[in-house]
């Protein structure tokens, strides 16, 4: 299973940690594409 963890302070900006896996799909996904901004949308609860 591949995982992005978010964190978030008040008044700071967000920061995302990419598991090795979850890099190696993004990376699998992109490798004929051009790469590209991607949107990551965190359902409640993590």
């Amino acid at each position: 299973m591949c995982g992005v963890e978010a964190t978030h302070q008040p008044h700071e900006e967000s920061m995302l940690t990419v598991s090795e896996s979850a890099r190696k799909e993004l990376e699998a996904y992109f490798a004929d594409k051009d790469k590209q901004t991607i949107r990551i949308f965190l359902a409640p609860g993590g």
